[in-house]
C-alpha cells in the first residue's frame, strides 16, 4: 500500500473552520476516490497545522487523485492557509 502525508500550515484561529470543511466536504470526497483505503486528519492546534494521512492501494491511485481532484479540494482552504502545503510519500511497511 501507498501512504501520503500532507501538511497544511494555517493562519491562527482557523482550525475549527478547516476541521468543519474537512468533515463535510474534503474527507468524504477523498474517501470516495478509487483506491483510497483510509483518510485521517491530524490537528496541531497550538502549531496551527493540519496533517492528513491517506492510505491508497497503490501510488497510481494517489497520483490520479492528486492530478484530477486535489487542487479543487484545496481551494476550499485558500483563505485559511498560512503557507504552501507540503507532502511526503511512503510505502506501507507493516500493518497490524
Amino acid at each position: 500500500m501507498f501512504v501520503r502525508v500532507a501538511k497544511l500550515p494555517l493562519r491562527p484561529g482557523v482550525v475549527e473552520q478547516v476541521l468543519q470543511i474537512f468533515k463535510e466536504v474534503t474527507g468524504p470526497a477523498i474517501k470516495q476516490q478509487p483506491g483510497c483505503q483510509k483518510c485521517y486528519l491530524l490537528l496541531d492546534r497550538k502549531g496551527n497545522l493540519v496533517t492528513t494521512i491517506t492510505i491508497w492501494n497503490n501510488e497510481e491511485d494517489a497520483v490520479t487523485y492528486e492530478t484530477n481532484h486535489m487542487r479543487a479540494l484545496l481551494g476550499a482552504y485558500r483563505e485559511f492557509v498560512a503557507d504552501a502545503p507540503s507532502s511526503e510519500d511512503y510505502e506501507l511497511g507493516v500493518e497490524f
